[in-house]
């Protein structure tokens, strides 16, 4: 019974383990379907999927730019023609060519996509069904491209002719047509905020320079850079009042009427200066519509993005140039009216190389108002008394022109002695110093600290409507909020040189360039990748205050007179000091000897 017993526990173990042996063999068998089905998976259904991929990106692509104008257009400001056009040129001129997997067509579809509507990268991601470092990547390339077409892109000036019969610009014979700036919103560095502040407070770059420069500083930088703003002489621009009325750059008259809203309701000119302002006004109206026509069609330029500040210059610069390539090549362009067409001179002559205002060209510009308003009056009959004068307000002492000239000197000099200002204002107990100055220069005026001279530096501003300003040059580089050292500025054609250079080191091994569009989506106060223990940012800063440091020391061995110990005393003393480098940049070269003489005498204004 006992040998029974233990049989059938044997014959029971030989049948667990014949089922635990099949149990393993099915468990392989699965297995090996599992890997099957993936290699399957793998090999068809996921290839079909990139093909599918690729014919939605081709789908896409077809939609926007080969369906038709209207919508090509739409998403790209261009009609089909021009597209196709540009994309020749970026091929043969912009040194760019089609990839393995993407071509050239697509690349300036998203680039220019991203310009017109200004949308970010994980918007851009789904909507052309790309990666974001794809996307990145290609954007610079075209990028680089477009600032290459510079030298073909950009209009040369044109002058207008003796012969000319367009009633807004014959009266300006030699006109190489207006000038001016505007501001284009941007995020910098929080070290490189105040050179970018402007009087609104805002954080923006003027597309003639940082955007805290006044007007007058950004005229003299970008005239006298290599690449910069070049004027022959006889020519000139017009320009509005916040530039210096200098050869080469006609401003109107101050304290005159001057808007065109001045002049719609029915009020007609009653003197050479306001007939000028209004012919004046007239013709340079031409810049504001087309800086108002290139943000309208360029939604990038309308709202602040996170492009490095070199990327957004390269950006701004590719705006203006795609404008001009459609401009020359669209017959009709739904964004702007067609331009008044009339034959031009190409100026030629030797540049200007510095810009200031003078009596030579004060004079010519009384001339030119005269004739002008002359020749109005002997073609047009004017009702002289439509207009009332309006008599002067008195006040409890009236300031002569000459005492107003003595005061702004004052002003000027606290200013230069630097211990007196104060960021935008003057220290405490400054009115008290002015009062001393002016006793000193006119005694007989009995000039007192209050009410006298504290009411004449801060005038209320609704008194100065259509007033004489005749300092104005002075007291905006007095109370300007200038902190600008022009290191942002640039010119296309140096911006050319730039990217050449910086191919030329991407071939040797060495990358210069900044990708500026993967940080679009990253938080302004997130940190920066660093590279051996030192931010990007604190690099950048360093690099600058390099550069500022070096350009004093070079502008203080201009000075005549100095030995060795004083050039390296007063290029610490200035250099040290931000504040000081802006102020001392921006000073004609009288004004820097008469500052390094009081640096010499002790008065450190870093004290």
């Amino acid at each position: 019974m006992a040998r029974l017993m233990v049989s059938k526990k044997k014959e029971i173990r030989s049948i667990l383990e014949s089922i635990r042996s099949l149990l393993n063999v099915i468990s392989l068998f699965h297995v090996w379907l599992y890997l099957l089905l993936g290699k399957h998976y793998e090999d068809h259904v996921l290839k079909s999927e990139s093909y599918f991929t690729h014919d939605s990106r081709m789908l896409n692509l077809h939609n926007i730019i080969f369906h038709n104008d209207t919508t090509c257009i739409s998403q790209l400001r261009m009609n089909r023609y021009t597209f196709f056009k540009l994309c020749g040129m970026l091929r043969t001129i912009g040194k760019l060519k089609d990839t393995r997997h993407v071509t050239m067509e697509e690349i300036t579809t998203l680039f220019v996509h991203i310009l017109a509507h200004h949308v970010k990268n994980r918007v851009i991601i789904n909507r052309f069904m790309r990666s974001g470092e794809t996307i990145s990547r290609h954007f610079n390339e075209v990028l680089k491209g477009v600032i290459r077409l510079q030298s073909h892109l950009l209009k040369q000036p044109e002058a207008v002719t003796e012969t000319s019969t367009d009633p807004k610009w014959k009266w300006f014979k030699n006109c190489m047509g207006a000038l001016d700036g505007t501001y284009i919103r941007i995020n910098v560095p929080e070290v490189d905020k105040p050179r970018y502040r402007t009087r609104k407070n805002d954080i923006a770059t003027n597309v003639l320079g940082e955007g805290s420069a006044a007007d007058s500083r950004v005229l003299r930088d970008a005239v006298s850079r290599r690449h910069g703003l070049k004027v022959p002489r006889g020519f000139y621009y017009l320009v509005d009042t916040g530039y210096p009325n200098g050869e080469g750059f006609l401003a109107p008259y101050r304290g005159q009427r001057y808007h065109l809203n001045d002049w719609r309701t029915g009020y007609q000119p009653t003197t050479p200066q306001e007939f000028f302002n209004m012919k004046h006004s007239s013709a340079r109206n031409v810049i504001e519509r087309c800086f108002g026509l290139l943000k309208r069609r360029w939604a990038i330029l309308r709202s602040p993005s996170f492009y490095p500040v070199q990327t957004h210059n390269w950006i701004i610069l590719a705006c203006v140039l795609l404008h001009n390539h459609i401009t020359r090549e669209m017959p009709t362009d739904p964004f702007r009216e067609l331009p008044f067409t009339e034959n031009f001179i190409h100026p030629q002559g030797e540049p200007l190389e510095y810009v200031d205002a003078s009596d030579q060209w004060q004079t010519w510009r009384n001339t030119m108002a005269t004739e002008m308003f002359n020749e109005w009056m002997a073609t047009t009959s004017v009702d002289k008394d439509s207009t009332a004068s309006i008599a002067p307000r008195v006040g409890k002492h009236q300031w002569t022109p000459s005492e107003d000239a003595k005061l702004v000197e004052s002003l000027y000099e606290l200013y230069s002695m630097g211990t007196w200002k104060c960021d935008t204002s003057f220290k405490s107990c400054y009115l008290v110093q002015l009062e001393k100055m002016l006793a000193t220069k006119i005694p007989a005026a009995g000039l007192r600290a209050c009410p006298h001279i504290e009411s004449r530096t801060h005038p209320a501003a609704k008194g100065l409507f259509r007033k004489p300003f005749p300092h104005y040059d002075t007291l905006i580089e007095i109370f300007g909020k200038d902190r600008a050292n022009g290191l942002g500025a640039t010119t296309p054609a140096a911006e050319e040189e730039a990217i050449e250079a910086s191919a030329a080191n991407d071939f040797n091994g060495t990358t210069h360039f900044e990708d500026g569009f993967e940080g679009i989506e990253v938080s302004s106060t997130q940190p920066q990748p660093s590279q051996s223990g030192t931010s990007l940012g604190k690099r950048n800063a360093i690099s600058e205050e390099s550069i500022l440091t070096k350009q004093i020391s070079e502008e203080v061995q201009k000075i005549e007179g100095l030995s060795l110990l004083d050039v390296l005393k007063v290029g610490k003393d200035i250099s040290k000091d931000l504040y000081m480098s802006n102020v001392f940049l921006s000073l004609p070269d009288a004004k820097r000897k008469e500052m390094v003489s009081e640096l010499l005498k002790g008065r450190n204004p870093t004290n």
